[in-house]
This record gives structure tokens, C-alpha cells and sequence, in this order.
């Protein structure tokens, strides 16, 4: 298979999802004369991208939910959160990994880029309380330019890391980084393997890093891991033996823990640069989730 087979692949990922409204949103339920009618949960299904973010369907949602609602006028995205399993899910982190880090595969489905058939993730839209304590704060405008705001940011720390400076997505044309965006927006993935080219130095061997970040099991701890000698002969196994060597002890199979991204269990002799081309997130950063081993009765 090919590198631009791999990209494809991991851009049509996908999630079956259910979403349902916050009880406490939902309107009362119609009483009768005779007895208390319940009203229909309303759900929505739909099958969403991996490599997007859960903000970008908020716009359907609460126009699905809107004769649901209590109050119809609560539609500033400032106040709406998402959670699952009563764990607030941070809208700064793309699809695919927020259900690598939630949900725990059966060790032996290596399930390739979606759910196993049947599966459905089962998400709430919430309002009020918002959960600062874990969710970053979305601030105004109420509108999808705070999603904007901060995807630049990253595609600039990335630019950064590849290069040891921002300058190349600092001086970027406004029209090329609104091009930039509208690629990521319209899942044009072709569009923005050219853009994201941009980024990177003429030679592979000029690389100062890789934007590459580790996250932990249970915990919410994130190692970024800072590289010297970037080269295609650097293994993940390498990577992760050098950044987490209690859970992995050896460079060539998993005893203790697993790494996974964008649903996938990820060999541990591949280069560390090939696997951050092909399959980094649309952050431009390569997102890798570890999971324990759990030993089956």
C-alpha cells in the first residue's frame, strides 16, 4: 500500500455516533388527565470523520434538538459540551482520538480506522456547567472562528517543531491559510497534503522534530517527546522505549502496553517518520494512545 493509500485511508475514517440531548435541556414531560406521557428521547445518528472535530456538527445538532429544547434561543457554543460515560470530551482533540482515549478496544480487534460493525458511540450534548477544570474555555465570538483560532495556533507550534521556527505559517498568505482551513473544513484531504507540504523543510534530513504527542493511560498526561537526529531509521519502538520505558521495555513487541492512532495498533518497528506523514492528524500533529495489556481469564 502506498503513502498516499495510507493518507486517504486514515481521512476516511470513521465513527458511528448517537448523540442525545441533556436531559436537563429537554423539555418537561406532557401530562394528561389520566397520566404522565413520556416523550420520545430524541437522537440523532450519524457517521462522523475521525479526523474532524466534534464542534463542526454542534450547527446540526442543535437544529435537530431545537423543539427539544427548553429555551431554543441557548444556541452560543460557548455554553455547549459533549460528554461521554459522564467524561467531558475536549473539543480541542479531533474525533478519532477523543474515542481512542475514552474507550478501551478488545485487545484483539486491531479494528482497522472504524468500529466494529454494529458499535455505536454514544455521546451528550450538554449545556451549562461548562467544565473548565477539563475543557478549555471557548471564547467569544460564538461562532466557528474559535475553532479557526486555535487550529492556526497548532498548525503554528507544528511549523515550529518541523522547522525550530514559525516563520513559514507566520508569513503565510491570509488567502493560502483561509485555503488551509477550508481543506480541513471540506475534509479536501488532497488539498491539504499540498498545503501541509508548505510546512515542511526541502529536505527530510533538515527536520529540527517531529509534532508527535504520547498520551498516557489512565491519566491525562500528554509527553511530547523532543528528538535530535530526526531520520526514517528511528523506530516507534526506539521512540517509545527512549519516552516510556516502564511500559516499554522492548523495541520490537509489546509486553506491557500498546500504541494505537486513528483506531488502529501501530507496529512498533515502523519509522517514526513515515508513520508522522501518513498519519498525523489534521492538527498536523501525530497523536499516539497508549493502551494497557490486560490479561483475559
Amino acid at each position: 500500500m502506498s503513502s498516499s493509500d495510507i493518507i486517504s485511508r486514515v481521512w476516511d475514517g470513521t465513527l458511528n455516533v448517537k448523540f442525545t440531548l441533556d436531559p436537563l435541556q429537554t423539555l418537561p414531560l406532557i401530562n394528561s388527565p389520566d397520566n404522565e406521557i413520556d416523550i420520545p428521547i430524541a437522537e440523532y445518528y450519524t457517521t462522523i470523520p475521525r479526523n474532524s472535530y466534534l464542534h463542526s456538527i454542534l450547527p446540526d445538532l442543535l437544529n435537530f434538538f431545537k423543539t427539544n429544547l427548553k429555551n431554543p434561543l441557548l444556541y452560543d457554543v460557548n455554553d455547549w459540551w459533549f460528554e461521554f460515560e459522564s467524561v467531558p470530551l475536549k473539543w480541542n482533540l479531533p474525533v478519532g482520538l477523543l474515542y481512542d482515549l475514552t474507550t478501551v478496544p478488545d485487545d484483539g480487534s486491531k479494528s482497522l480506522f472504524n468500529l466494529r460493525e454494529g458499535d455505536v458511540w454514544e455521546i451528550m450534548l450538554k449545556h451549562d456547567k461548562y467544565p473548565v477544570e477539563y475543557i478549555i474555555p471557548i471564547d467569544p465570538p460564538s461562532d466557528a472562528e474559535f475553532l479557526k483560532n486555535y487550529w492556526i495556533n497548532q498548525l503554528k507550534e507544528t511549523c515550529y517543531i518541523l522547522n525550530g521556527s514559525s516563520k513559514i505559517m507566520m508569513n503565510m498568505p491570509k488567502a493560502q491559510t483561509d485555503r488551509f482551513f477550508k481543506s480541513m473544513i471540506l475534509r479536501d484531504s488532497l488539498l491539504y497534503e499540498t498545503m501541509f507540504r508548505k510546512l515542511l523543510p526541502d529536505n527530510i534530513g533538515n527536520l529540527k522534530n517531529l509534532p508527535i504527542k504520547i498520551h498516557l493511560p489512565l491519566s491525562n498526561k500528554v509527553l511530547q517527546p523532543i528528538l535530535t537526529g530526526v531520520t526514517r531509521k528511528l523506530t516507534l519502538g526506539k521512540l517509545l522505549q527512549d519516552t516510556v520505558p516502564d511500559l516499554f521495555p522492548s523495541t520490537l513487541m509489546y509486553t506491557i502496553a500498546y500504541p494505537i492512532s486513528h483506531g488502529i495498533v501501530l507496529p512498533l518497528d515502523s519509522s517514526i517518520v513515515d508513520l508522522y506523514i501518513m498519519m498525523k492528524y489534521l492538527d498536523s500533529f501525530l497523536h499516539i494512545s497508549i493502551k494497557m495489556i490486560t490479561k483475559k481469564e
